[in-house]
Order: structure tokens, then C-alpha cells, then sequence
């Protein structure tokens, strides 16, 4: 039930009626789409018959905590997505390590495959601008991110389980009882300390501070 609502939520906030068979267009399903240089920067695309600018776009970030994980984990969501007739792109990031990739990092990723996508929009006969943000727990955090941070103009988001606010030491003394501290220190980038002032990377680093208004279904367990 929630794939249902999941197409029929981001067809009503695309603010149109679905692909226009203005062009003849055959289906097109690539794998494996080198979009950066990182070995990481890898993308699905599957594109439904007739489509035009006119047909939905969603691209799709995998979860996994930021630091494992694949497209493959959501290859079902992106399957229904193409059925229903939406154009769709899920890709892989660099994951978040202790060294040099953080959630800007991985928020460039984000934008070079959307860049990469526009830079093919004539030949691939897809829109190149008002797009649909999707990702499921971490990846719903970047899709969140991401909407909320560039200048691009994004039409609706979908986050399912999607983590947004880092701003208290409440919810990073709950992540730190989870065991899930680790990896929140990767994203940031920052360490942190709870007798000690938190850094404002952990507020820069949540959605809840950044938001815009921006349609959005939010499905959590």
C-alpha cells in the first residue's frame, strides 16, 4: 500500500498529469552510468516508452547510514516508479568516511548526478528541471538535504524513515545510546563531545534547519 501511495503522492506533486505521448520514445534502461569520477559515482536509469519533459523525474538515494549499502537495496521502489510510467535515476554515492567525505561530499554526488541527468535531457527526451527528491533513511536525510540546499528547483520530496535534527543534545545522546554515534561522526565530519558545546556542523547537517517550502510525503515506521 505505501508503493501505491508512494506513485500516486508523487504524480499529484509533480503538478501534472503523467507522460504526454508527444514524441514517440522507446523505454530506456541503462545501468551502471558513470556520473563522477569516484568509483562510487554510479547510476540506474530506467525511462518509460513515450515519455517527454512532461513525465515525472525522480532520482533515488539508497539508505545505509551513509557508509554502506547500494541502489540495488531499493531497486524495487525504482521498478515501480518505471511501471507506473515516471522517469527514474538511483544512484550510489561516496560513502561518508573519517577523512574526506562528509555530507557535503556526498551532497556534490547528489547534485552531479542530477547535473549529469540535465546534461542528457535532449537525448534521453526528460525534463531538466523540476525534479522529485526520493531516499530511504540516510538517503532520505540527503534527499531532504539536498532539496532544502540547492538552487535547483525541486518539485515534491518523498523521505521514508528519513533522520532531520542533530540540533540537541537530547537526540545525540540517543544516537550515541544506539550505537549509531560512529556514523553520524562520519557525516558530519565532527566529533562531539555531551558535556561540551555541540559543533554547528550537527545543525548545518539536519534538514529541520534548512527547510523550504517544498512539497513532501514523509512515510516512517
Amino acid at each position: 500500500k505505501y508503493q501505491i501511495l508512494f506513485i500516486s503522492l508523487l504524480l499529484l506533486l509533480c503538478g501534472c498529469s503523467g507522460p504526454k505521448a508527444i514524441s514517440k520514445s522507446e523505454d530506456l534502461i541503462l545501468k551502471n552510468v558513470a556520473y563522477g569520477t569516484d568509483s562510487r559515482n554510479i547510476m540506474d536509469i530506467k525511462l518509460p516508452a513515450n515519455r517527454t519533459p512532461e513525465t515525472p523525474f525522480v532520482l533515488l538515494i539508497h539508505g545505509g547510514a551513509w557508509t554502506m549499502a547500494n541502489k540495488e537495496n531499493i531497486e524495487d521502489f525504482m521498478d515501480t516508479l518505471y511501471t507506473n510510467g515516471i522517469s527514474v535515476a538511483s544512484i550510489n554515492h561516496r560513502y561518508a568516511n573519517n577523512e574526506n567525505v562528509h555530507y557535503l561530499e556526498m551532497l556534490a554526488d547528489v547534485d552531479a548526478a542530477l547535473n549529469y541527468c540535465i546534461s542528457k535531457a535532449n537525448e534521453w527526451k526528460i525534463r531538466k528541471n523540476n525534479f522529485v527528491m526520493a531516499g530511504v533513511s540516510s538517503g532520505a536525510h540527503l534527499a531532504l538535504l539536498y532539496s532544502y540546499t540547492t538552487d535547483k528547483k525541486i518539485n515534491a520530496i518523498t523521505e521514508f524513515c528519513g533522520p532531520v535534527d542533530f540540533t540537541t543534545k537530547e537526540v545525540l545522546g540517543y544516537i550515541q545510546s544506539a550505537g549509531l554515534k560512529e556514523v553520524l561522526v562520519k557525516m558530519t565530519g565532527k566529533d562531539y563531545d555531551l558535556s561540551k558545546e555541540i559543533d554547528p556542523v550537527f545543525a548545518t547537517s539536519s534538514p529541520i534547519t534548512q527547510v523550504k517550502d517544498i512539497p513532501i510525503l514523509i512515510v516512517h515506521g
